[in-house]
């Protein structure tokens, strides 16, 4: 199984893929920053992270 580090960068480069025609590399990688802080601080499964950080990516790029 992936450690939480490689299932983010995964995650990172598909958001890159998805959103890269209307994003800046800049805020691509600056938004998944602040949600993935903001979930690591209280959560305590890595794979429950990884849903929300996705989810939250998924609402915010549309």
């Amino acid at each position: 199984m992936l450690n939480i580090q490689n299932a983010l960068d995964t995650l990172r480069k598909d958001l890159h893929e998805s959103h890269g025609h209307s994003f800046s590399a800049g805020e691509i990688d600056s938004k998944p920053d602040e949600v993935i802080a903001g979930h690591l601080k209280g959560e305590t499964l890595d794979e429950f992270v990884l849903v929300m950080v996705e989810r939250e990516h998924s609402e915010y790029f549309g």
